[in-house]
């Protein structure tokens, strides 16, 4: 079921799936049909209006984009995509080659370091022909935040930027999860691949709970149908996760 939905979107659903919301808003089914119709919508509109003000905002997030930053399956994206090994590390740690740091940090506008995908301080950089590109530099997210940083400089290294503008960090969002969106539907075992990185991390042990539109599961009982409704209700809800930040 999509976010928001009309009365002409209803009109396109079968009859079964029209009972089935009658009996769950607990609408009289004599009305004529034209009035169920507007009053589902009205009720639907409600009820995603309320979800959307109890649950939504940047813990909403937190743990999809951290997830998103595997290092082995943006590896696995790249490969897939390119057929090339590329370069996905986190630089973050004391002892990292200076030589690595100050080029992600543009101390040195050109350096020697291999094409990928480089991890430091809560970001991500994509490194092309020696040179740091970012999603900062571009202005495809507000400088200091943190959300789709790893989408970003994913679609940089693939050259899949065409659909990001510069300044307009709501479309941005949409981009990053349409992405997403398409890249599992296109490639189940890497959503299957997802989902068991899901169950399996310390947000599951956390016990953690997933909000979607009407119902409600812990982490380790997520499906991909779940994913992808919750993917639609991030996206579009985009405009709440603009100025989030890490912590």
């Amino acid at each position: 079921m999509n976010t928001f939905i009309s009365k002409k979107d209803l009109q396109t659903y079968s009859h079964d799936e029209i009972n089935t919301l009658i009996k769950y808003f607990n609408l009289d089914n004599t009305l004529p049909k034209n009035d169920l119709l507007w009053l589902l919508a009205i009720r639907i509109q409600y009820k995603m209006a309320y979800m959307t003000s109890v649950y939504i905002d940047c813990n909403y997030i937190d743990w999809f984009v951290d997830l998103l930053g595997t290092t082995d399956m943006l590896e696995a994206i790249l490969f897939n995509e390119t057929g090339k090994e590329y370069v996905v590390i986190d630089i973050s740690e004391k002892g990292t080659n200076m030589i690595i740091r100050d080029c992600i940090s543009r101390k040195v506008i050109k350096c020697g370091i291999k094409d990928g995908l480089y991890f430091k301080t809560a970001h991500w950089y994509a490194i092309i022909n020696g040179k740091s590109i970012d999603s900062y530099s571009l202005n495809y997210q507000i400088r200091g935040t943190a959300h789709f940083c790893q989408t970003f400089a994913l679609l940089i290294l693939l050259g899949k930027t065409h659909n990001l503008k510069s300044g307009d960090y709501v479309n941005n969002i949409k981009v990053a999860i349409n992405f997403w969106t398409n890249y599992f539907q296109d490639n189940p075992d890497m959503a299957n691949y997802f989902l068991n990185e899901i169950k399996t991390s310390v947000y599951t042990k956390e016990n953690r709970y997933l909000h979607l539109n009407d119902s409600s599961m812990p982490f380790n009982k997520i499906t991909k149908k779940d994913l992808f409704e919750y993917m639609n209700i991030v996206k579009v809800n985009a405009k709440k996760f603009v100025n989030c930040r890490q912590g």
